[in-house]
């Protein structure tokens, strides 16, 4: 399988956990990758697709946030800006996209 979730940074507020979480194209609807390649034509990053992960200290359940009701999941183009768009995931692929963020809220936690 080509699928890849690779969490590329935390930050850890009193009530949450946010994490940054890169994912591979292939998990990514094929009107969003259409979208991106035309952001940034020939310099089309395919690796350049992240979400925003929350974990609730409180209730101890992640989501899936939603950036400025505007999407789910963004590209991340050739010059660093984050173009949002919002995209459905099936919940075998939020399982295991919060099953990455369990692991490195663990190692985070390890490391105070």
């Amino acid at each position: 399988m080509n699928n890849f979730i690779q969490v590329t940074h935390c930050d850890t507020f009193p009530d949450e956990i946010l994490f940054e979480v890169f994912i591979s194209e292939t998990m990514i609807p094929l009107r969003v990758k259409k979208a991106a390649s035309q952001i940034d034509g020939p310099e089309y990053d395919p690796h350049g697709f992240c979400l925003l992960v929350s974990y609730d200290k409180q209730t101890r359940e992640f989501a899936l946030v939603i950036q400025k009701e505007s999407g789910n999941v963004c590209y991340v183009d050739r010059n660093g800006e984050k173009h949002w768009v919002l995209a459905p995931f099936d919940s075998i692929f939020l399982e295991q996209l919060f099953k990455e963020c369990w692991s490195c809220k663990k190692d985070v936690e390890k490391s105070k």
